[in-house]
């Protein structure tokens, strides 16, 4: 939540962060500490281990949307990273579930990682697109937009037809051209009195 609201306040631009980079290096190697810790089962460490991940994760974030462009910023402002973070609560609820109840050792044992990764990553990504589109915005009609595969269209803002042309400044618009006056009885016409100059006399 931090975060966003940070990334909010910059109004959509580039958000100021010293060193960017330095500090995507830094959390990186903050997340990488923290994943031995846990699997070399370090004493003490076990109860840190969820605040490590999220300092280091939290620093890659922040250093990512500091980034004006480049590569690095490239990798993660895609459209399938952009549609995995819209549909990242679907992905969170049903991931542990699907995890627990369907693949257990006894269904597909998860020592063969190569052969029960790519079905789990199908199935959730699946799952959490139905979630993502018939639980979440149910009642959105555009789902097009939900999974950024056509942009939404502004409300108010009237489309443009190919056969029609905008009128150019400075030009009136044909319906706006000068019409002779028509007299109406009754109708009071006023009358411009032009002042007229004084004629000069040649001596």
């Amino acid at each position: 939540m931090v975060l966003a609201q940070w990334y909010v306040d910059t109004d959509g631009h580039p958000a100021r962060l010293a060193r960017p980079r330095l500090v995507a290096a830094l959390g990186a190697l903050t997340v990488g500490a923290a994943i031995w810790a846990k699997q070399a089962e370090l004493p003490g460490l076990a109860v840190v281990f969820i605040d490590l991940l999220t300092l280091g994760l939290s620093l890659v974030v922040a250093a990512l949307l500091a980034l004006p462009s480049g590569l690095l910023r490239g990798l993660f402002a895609n459209r399938p990273i952009q549609l995995l973070g819209m549909m990242c609560f679907s992905i969170y609820v049903w991931h542990e579930p699907l995890l627990r109840h369907v693949f257990r050792d006894n269904v597909a044992p998860l020592d063969g990682l190569a052969r029960t990764l790519p079905v789990y990553l199908t199935l959730l990504a699946a799952i959490a697109a139905l979630s993502y589109r018939f639980i979440e915005f149910g009642r959105v009609a555009d789902w097009r937009g939900l999974f950024l595969l056509a942009s939404a269209r502004t409300p108010g803002v009237p489309s443009r037809s190919p056969g029609k042309q905008l009128s150019r400044p400075g030009r009136r618009h044909p319906s706006r051209r000068h019409r002779p006056r028509v007299a109406v009885p009754g109708a009071i016409t006023p009358q411009i009195h032009r002042r007229r100059r004084p004629k000069r006399h040649r001596s």
